[in-house]
């Protein structure tokens, strides 16, 4: 929404929580429309209706050179080989091993579950 010259960006959250990802999200998109749309004079407004609360943000020097290391870092992330999954053991009595013996005797078709190591059951 333009007011006079000042491009207004309305975020709503429905949380009753106020979070720092809020703030970031909102920071991204004022750093996104100044680097690659052009638009310098932007502001951001995220409203909380549940608690009845405004905050407004605002893009400048130390905003952006942390949205930039976020960006950077996550760069990082998706450029490094994605590590190989390690073997754990099962636990016959914690919920995570009934229910990996559940998804293996209905999906896989075992009759005998045994104390085994395991991969992550998402292998599958």
């Amino acid at each position: 929404m333009r007011k006079g010259e000042t491009l207004e960006i309305h975020e709503v959250k429905k949380s009753k929580k106020m979070s720092k990802a809020h703030h970031y999200q909102l920071l991204y998109y004022l750093y996104y429309l100044k680097n690659e749309k052009g638009i310098n004079d932007a502001v951001g407004i995220i409203d909380y209706p549940k608690i009845r609360r405004r905050e407004t943000l605002k893009l400048d020097e130390r905003n952006e050179k942390e949205i930039k290391n976020i960006i950077k870092r996550i760069g990082n992330i998706l450029s490094d080989k994605m590590p190989a999954p390690q073997k754990v053991p099962a636990c016959l009595k914690c919920a995570y091993y009934l229910n990996f013996a559940l998804f293996k005797l209905i999906y896989c078709g075992m009759k005998k579950l045994k104390k085994t190591t395991i991969l992550c059951p998402m292998e599958f």
